[in-house]
């Protein structure tokens, strides 16, 4: 959009992590991935899911071909609707830890950067949702969990920025893995 005009700031902080935390996130992830496999074999194993456990492995292949891209274009679309221009939106992998990214090259207000963060992850599991709980099928269940799991380092992120007053800006600054806190001159 154009008029997105960014005010004269000033740097007041970081929220910064140590390079190691996409280590950790991964690990959380694939602890969590793991958490929702075993739920959904149990529930299948007590009647409550249809299909069969061959549809477990052959829903994790496509299933992340489509959830991975789809969370983070959802990412850039919430940023285009809160006003990020276009050429400000970026997409990348973090290649040493397999880790697709989205940022906003701009600052943003942390309100609208807090949407940013979550957006994907409320949509595609308010999405997903309704026809996992109408075929109560294990392909569905997967797919709700690869959704919710594909977040996790979203909601880090929220977590660490949820403190922050409404009047500060934040960047996802190249080269920093965290924040930098701005505030109005």
């Amino acid at each position: 959009m154009s008029g997105y005009t960014v005010p004269i700031m000033t740097k007041v902080g970081e929220v910064a992590a140590p390079r190691a935390v996409y280590s950790r996130l991964n690990l959380v992830g694939m602890i969590l991935a793991g958490a929702v496999m075993g739920l959904t074999v149990a529930l299948r194993a007590a009647g409550l899911l249809t299909g069969t456990y061959g549809d477990i492995p052959r829903i994790l292949l496509p299933g992340l071909i489509l959830i991975v891209p789809a969370h983070e274009g959802l990412h850039w679309v919430t940023a285009v609707l809160l006003g990020v221009p276009r050429r400000d939106c970026h997409f990348g992998v973090y290649w040493q830890k397999l880790m697709p990214y989205f940022r906003a090259a701009v600052p943003v207000p942390v309100r609208s950067y807090r949407v940013i963060l979550l957006a994907p992850g409320v949509v595609l599991f308010c999405g997903l949702l309704p026809p996992a709980l109408l075929t109560r099928n294990v392909a569905w269940v997967i797919l709700v969990g690869m959704a919710f799991v594909a977040g996790v380092g979203d909601y880090y992120w929220y977590w660490r920025i949820r403190a922050l007053p409404r009047g500060r800006w934040v960047w996802d600054k190249a080269g920093l893995v965290g924040l930098e806190v701005l505030v109005h001159d």
